[in-house]
């Protein structure tokens, strides 16, 4: 299924300081049961052995490996894969999450079936170890019986984004402006994903996510310097504003406008329920869980 021209899917894979993760999911992807993609790595300056692992998957011809000349922030690391993909269907890879062998397979498939889907995701599963059993995780994100834009948007406010690494089609996702901001910084593109696109869901193939805590250099990877002394709110503030701004860029200034007053009630709501008691706090975050998944 590999093709001498250019490929059917590219994937995107920006890195930083990935070498306690990074071959299991380099491998996870290479043993794709659907073979015509190129890989496309962009390292942001890593100082451990990310390079040399990199390097070891030099001989498979789909992998194309960078690096940057400096450090960037981890959204225009995203954004330079993004722009070097060459395919009509693109996905984000990350260096701690794994695929089912049929993942590409499976949403390759769907998105071809179905001319109005903007992306398509699988089951989720989530796990704190690479060597360990996931725990099945509900993911209420699909879209695509939904007509208007403020209901999913709306479907979006509550969730976790995990569905950003699934199948998009390339050229809908480059019309997303990715702009920086500090805080959750992946919510200003997918609240304009959900205002100008529909997603859709896709059995028999899994991804695993890896939940772990972020090391410092890890997260500074995600912040300007600038940044790392502003107050939460003030980040909180900068998200809203962003996301106004990214889905006005796509849609209307109407549902830019209920973008962000979704966001600003999911924050405040995030803040309400740090004030509350702890044992009161577990049981709401355990609700939303159940409710909304991930």
């Amino acid at each position: 299924m590999f093709s001498e021209k250019r490929p059917l899917i590219s994937i995107g894979f920006p890195v930083f300081n990935g070498e306690l993760t990074l071959q299991p999911a380099l491998e996870s992807i290479l043993k794709q049961t659907f073979r015509d993609f190129e890989v496309i790595i962009s390292d942001n300056c890593s100082t451990d052995r990310t390079p040399e692992i990199c390097q070891s998957f030099a001989s498979d011809a789909r992998i194309v490996y960078y690096r940057q000349t400096k450090p960037v922030k981890a959204i225009e690391n995203f954004k330079f894969v993004l722009e070097k993909a060459q395919a009509p269907y693109f996905m984000f890879a990350a260096h701690d999450d794994l695929r089912s062998h049929n993942f590409l397979e499976r949403l390759f498939e769907v998105l071809e079936g179905n001319p109005d889907a903007a992306l398509a995701f699988s089951d989720l599963e989530v796990t704190s170890s690479p060597g360990h059993k996931g725990v099945a995780t509900s993911h209420c994100f699909e879209t695509i019986r939904q007509p208007l834009a403020l209901l999913r948007m709306l479907t979006h406010t509550f969730i976790r984004f995990y569905h950003i690494y699934g199948l998009w089609r390339t050229s809908f996702l480059r019309a997303i402006p990715f702009t920086y901001t500090s805080y959750s910084p992946d919510r200003p593109i997918m609240m304009a994903a959900a205002a100008k696109g529909r997603f859709i869901y896709t059995p028999h193939a899994l991804f695993v996510y890896l939940s772990r805590p972020k090391t410092d250099r890890e997260n500074i990877a995600y912040l300007d310097l600038g940044d790392t002394g502003k107050s939460l709110i003030y980040r909180q503030l900068h998200c809203i504003m962003t996301t106004f701004k990214t889905v006005a860029s796509v849609s209307s200034f109407f549902n830019a406008f209920l973008a962000a007053l979704f966001v600003s009630i999911k924050f405040s709501i995030r803040f309400l329920i740090s004030c509350c008691p702890s044992g009161l706090e577990k049981s709401i975050k355990k609700l939303h869980h159940r409710i909304f998944g991930g």
